[in-house]
């Protein structure tokens, strides 16, 4: 289909893109302040075909001219028009590279001079542009043009650049109104011959179309007289991007461990659009990364030292991963660290060092490990069951696979609690008090073939779907479920079905 998606400006909301709309070329432009050394475009997938782009270009600005572009705000051009010329314009006509493109009204004429013309202090309007024009043909008709937004609350800039280029005779005189919208309340008179190179500039807003008219006054000879026109759509820049050390950071624990998980653009914001595994609090003006699901993403190697830098990390998910070597000590700079979970590194060493032992035995902090060098027993009141689902997209309708890893589950399924977590698990606590813990874990439908060689030997069938029998890589045994298309049963009874399970292993 033709693709239809949004363009995003860092955090903020630049543009949305409809290629269902026919045009010779798909062009946007915006004016912004860099707040920092980098700057990053972003394409947004709205699952209505896939963002495409063909070229990108920057081109740096005096800080003097548009000043409605500021830290507040950003300019996103609609229409630059140069009028009265015979081509569009750009470098080294004008030395921003910016397009004018060469417009003519039905009914109007067109004057030019070979006399240099001063850039404007407001925008620096290049000459060229300013040496041609387009007139009305006589005084009873208007120089009229409209735009239009979709977006009601649209504010847009229009900038008018009106210069007079004409000899004129004593005996003519030209002046005429400025009409916005058609409201005879907001004109503005204006004599050219009286004026410098600045132009008309105004904001307008509260309307999806839009129309300014040029109007001869009762006094004047001539017609009206326009050079050319500038329209920008404004667009705040109220998202505050994730803290820079953060985003630093962050990128170096991608880069380290190639992670393909779609991390790109900020992290955290917008909230909707971050990134997988990455939780942030965003109580204070800038947001912060506090929480790291990195459970099964294929992680390899050490702990880079790039974590120690997340000074307000809070729960660190590493389990089910490759990872090898000691737990360094650099992961004592995590001041703000309650939970760690290794479990699943076969490879790794599952000592804290001895800031984190010294949080963990002031029960500070909670320690998951498990399938790891130096293995553990649970400790007495937490018990463990692992959750783990998969949903995949096959051609004939949606497919929920459940993989159930039983594990001294002990709770009465007619007397339970759920408390939900901030790690996407869940605790279940029992009649006597006992805590059982779900975590959450991803596999793919590859994995799940691979862990019950393909779907081989079938233990049960029940109102999910039928069941199959399945082993992990470091020997857990594992009953996986395949739900049916047409079962309607929800959490709940998924779990008294769990409970049937240890019964029937035990």
């Amino acid at each position: 289909m033709p693709p239809i998606f949004d363009i995003h400006l860092g955090v903020n909301y630049w543009l949305t893109v409809n290629t269902s709309i026919e045009f010779d070329d798909l062009f946007t432009e915006i004016i912004t302040v860099a707040d920092s050394d980098y700057l990053q475009v972003c394409l947004i997938n709205k699952d209505l075909g896939n963002p495409f782009i063909s070229a990108l270009e920057l081109r740096p600005l005096k800080k003097s001219i548009y000043q409605e572009a500021n830290s507040a705000q950003s300019l996103v051009t609609g229409t630059r028009w140069n009028l009265g010329g015979s081509n569009d314009l750009r470098y080294p006509d004008d030395p921003y590279d910016r397009i004018w493109k060469n417009f003519t009204f039905g009914t109007s004429t067109d004057i030019s001079t070979t006399s240099a013309v001063q850039p404007d202090s407001y925008s620096a309007t290049p000459s060229l542009v300013m040496q041609t024009a387009s007139t009305s043909s006589s005084t009873e008709r208007t120089l009229s043009f409209s735009w239009s937004y979709d977006n009601q609350s649209s504010v847009c800039l229009v900038i008018l650049h009106i210069f007079e280029i004409q000899d004129i005779p004593r005996t003519d005189f030209r002046e005429f109104d400025i009409l916005q919208d058609g409201d005879t309340t907001s004109k503005s008179s204006f004599n050219p011959s009286k004026l410098d190179t600045e132009p008309f500039v105004y904001t307008d807003t509260g309307d999806t179309k839009y129309n300014v008219s040029l109007q001869a006054t009762s006094k004047s000879t001539l017609p009206p007289l326009l050079n050319a026109i500038e329209v920008y759509l404004i667009r705040a820049t109220y998202g505050i991007p994730t803290y820079g050390g953060d985003v630093a950071t962050i990128n170096k624990i991608k880069a380290n461990y190639q992670v393909n998980k779609g991390w790109s653009g900020d992290p955290c914001v917008p909230r909707e659009l971050s990134w997988a595994g990455v939780t942030c609090t965003f109580d204070s003006s800038i947001p912060r990364i506090t929480s790291l699901n990195l459970s099964s993403f294929r992680l390899t190697g050490a702990i880079v030292s790039a974590f120690g830098n997340l000074s307000t990390l809070k729960s660190l998910d590493l389990s089910y991963n490759d990872l090898s070597g000691d737990l360094p000590a650099f992961l004592d700079q995590l001041s703000a660290l309650t939970y760690l979970d290794i479990t699943g590194n076969h490879k790794i060493s599952t000592t804290l060092p001895p800031g984190l032992q010294q949080k963990k035995d002031d029960e500070k902090l909670t320690y998951r490990f498990g399938g790891a060098s130096t293995d553990s027993k649970p400790s007495k009141n937490k018990k463990r069951i692992l959750l783990a689902v998969i949903i995949a997209v096959s051609g004939v309708g949606v497919v929920l696979l459940f993989a159930c890893l039983i594990k001294r589950l002990g709770f009465c399924r007619d007397n339970y609690r759920k408390e939900l977590r901030n790690d996407n698990s869940m605790d279940l606590v029992d009649s006597e008090g006992n805590i059982v813990h779900i975590d959450s874990q991803n596999f793919s439908y590859k994995d799940l073939q691979k862990i019950t060689n393909n779907f081989e030997q079938k233990i049960g069938k029940g109102g999910f779907g039928t069941v199959y029998r399945g082993q992990l890589y470091n020997g857990e045994q594992v009953a996986v479920k395949l739900l049916d298309n047409s079962s309607q049963q929800g959490t709940k009874e998924f779990l008294a079905e769990v409970l049937q399970l240890k019964t029937s292993s035990s």
